[in-house]
This record gives structure tokens, sequence and C-alpha cells, in this order.
């Protein structure tokens, strides 16, 4: 039901190379989407029966997916050489651009906001049976729909990519986010690269997940991916040196220290994880975050959003000044009823009334 042909697919630019294969923008049946083509050497030529019943095995979970926090499933293609995952399109980037564009205010209410939708994401996909585990979560694989909200992408794809090629190579540098999976790997994995993922491992990456969404740079940043290997794997974490809001700032750091615990037995799970998160957010909404923060960041569908809750509350206010202190006692057919602060309620059916202010 949810395979694809090739020749329904319209394929556009390249957005994307990372280990799982490229991404180009496409279209399927008048809708955006995203085509991630498994890599060529992986496939294609050498014809990996066990890779592809990986990738088939993976798709049909997501297929099965629907959360909204979670990246929405489309197809998958699985036509020689041509073998890939259709997923929606998502214009708004990845978490990580937002992160690192300077020039995007981004106040302390919304990071929390960010922080707390991947973790019902992850919830969600660790909550599965059996649990979906990640293996890759970074703010690369964080995308943002067009109301800005988080939606998770590539899980699970970590494992295929590990198949077809060294996990080891890969952590190293082999492909364009090797460096950046490293300053995200659990010193477990880091220390046996070929581990299967685990939901600890995930719980460990969330942390540096809000490293990043603190710093606003990536941890270990300057730090070659041999360096970073043997820091984590010696029990070192990178330091956070930014000023986090009072009162929110022991729970962030704690919830971070507690997530990149070395042992991964001593991590929390993500339903833990999520529920700390909200209670974070509850210390400082967002007018909170407005007073101290520079606004809403300049962020149009933010500004939108905070129009329309204005013009919501002057209509609630209206209609409560518009509404009587008591009920009117209903008038005989044909008869007017009149009150002190309304001119005019006039008698409608046989069966009530509607009051008309005229």
């Amino acid at each position: 039901r949810w395979l694809i042909s090739r020749d329904d697919l319209v394929e556009h630019e390249l957005v994307g190379k990372g280990g799982f294969g490229q991404v180009h923008r496409g279209e399927y049946q008048g809708a955006e989407v995203a085509i991630k083509s498994l890599l060529s050497d992986a496939v294609a030529g050498n014809e990996d029966k066990r890779t592809l019943k990986m990738l088939f095995n993976e798709a049909w979970v997501m297929s099965e997916l629907r959360h909204p926090h979670v990246v929405e499933f489309v197809g998958l293609v699985m036509e020689r050489p041509h073998y890939s995952l259709v997923m929606a399109f998502y214009q708004s980037g990845s978490l990580r651009a937002l992160l690192h564009d300077d020039e995007q205010a981004l106040p302390w209410w919304r990071r929390l906001q960010l922080a707390a939708q991947v973790a019902s994401g992850m919830a969600y996909l660790h909550a599965r049976s059996p649990p979906c585990v990640h293996g890759d979560l970074k703010p690369q694989n964080v995308l943002l729909d067009s109301g800005g909200a988080v939606r998770i992408a590539d899980f699970g794809l970590a494992v295929i990519r590990d198949s077809s090629t060294s996990a080891s190579r890969t952590m190293m540098g082999g492909d364009a986010g090797g460096a950046m999976s490293v300053a995200y790997s659990p010193p477990e994995r880091l220390l046996n690269p070929g581990r299967r993922p685990t939901q600890a491992g995930d719980v460990y990456s969330y942390a540096m997940l809000l490293y990043e969404l603190a710093a606003r740079a990536a941890p270990w940043a300057s730090a070659a991916p041999m360096m970073m290997m043997h820091a984590v794997s010696q029990g070192s974490r990178p330091e956070l040196e930014v000023a986090i809001p009072e009162g929110i700032a022991e729970g962030y750091l704690r919830l971070m220290r507690d997530c990149w615990a070395h042992s991964a037995a001593q991590r929390p799970s993500f339903a833990e994880v999520a529920r700390r998160v909200r209670a974070l957010c509850a210390k400082l909404p967002p007018a909170a975050g407005r007073a101290g923060s520079g606004g809403f960041g300049g962020q149009p569908w933010l500004r939108r959003m905070s129009s329309s809750l204005e013009r919501a509350r002057r209509r609630r206010r209206g209609a409560r000044r518009l509404r009587p202190r008591r009920r009117p006692q209903l008038p005989r057919r044909g008869e007017q009823l009149v009150d002190r602060r309304r001119r005019l309620y006039t008698l409608f059916t046989s069966g009530g009334y509607l009051c008309h202010c005229d």
C-alpha cells in the first residue's frame, strides 16, 4: 500500500547528503516530498539483501507512526537501482540551522518548547512495541514544519547505514555528519562502534541536544573526533558556559547531566525526560520569555500566533461585557424583552428565542 513507483516521483534539487545517502526535494501526486536515496554503493552494486530487508522493515514501522513531532512517512521505492524513502518535505529546515543562525533570536521559552517537543516525539517512539530506537538523534535530524513545530527524522536509519558501511568510518568523519555523530554518540557506542543503538543511547544524544540548545554551538566544537572519543570514554563532558534563566537553570542542568550519565542504566527514560521538560516549561511560560528575551525573535509564525491570541482575548472580553448578569425570563410569543444593557431582544422560534442585539 505504501510502495511507490519511481515513475510517479518527480525529483528536483539536492537538499542534503549524509550517512544514509542523498536527499532531494521532489513531488509525488502533486505534494512536495523529500526523497531519501540509499547509498548507491551499499545496495545498487552489491545487492545486499540484508540491507534491503532492513530498509523494508524500517519503512513498515514508519508507516505505522502517527505523532505531531515525528516526520510523516509517504512511501518506499524498491526498484533497482533506486531504493528510496519518501517523506513529507519541511521547508523550515532543521533545528541545527535555526540554532546556528545568529540573526535569529531564540528566547528561552522557545528553546524549552523545542526540547519538550523532541522529548515528546522520542517518548512516543520508545513507547512503541517493540521500541523504535533512533540511533542518530542530533539537530540535523530534527526538522521544523511550517508552524515551527519539531519533526523527528531519520530514526532507525543508523542501523541500515552501519550495516552498509563501516561504523567506525562513519563516526570518524567518513561522511558529512561523522564528527557530529561522534559528539552525539554515547560512550558505550564509541567504545564498541558495532554495537546496536539503544534507548539509553538516544537519551545520551538528547543531553547533547540540550547542550546545543543552550549554547547554540555544537558540543566539542573545536575538538577532533579522536580527542572527543577519548574524552567521552573517560567520562568527560563538554562545559556549558552560557547564562540560563534563574528559575530553570538548576532543573535544566540536572536533567542534562542525568541524561549524559556515563552508565547507561543511570539515564532516565524518555517518558521521565518529557515529564521533567514539561515542568521546566511551566516555570518559564511564553509571557516570561518575552519580557527578557527579545520578544518573539522576529519569527513570523510566532507573531501571527500572538496576534491571533490577542484577538481571541479581545473577543472574550467583549462577550463578557455583553453577557447579562442573570438570565432574563422568557417572554411570551410575540412579546419583546428589553434589558438595560441591551437595546432589544427578539423572539425567534416557537421552541426558544434568539437574543438579537440591535
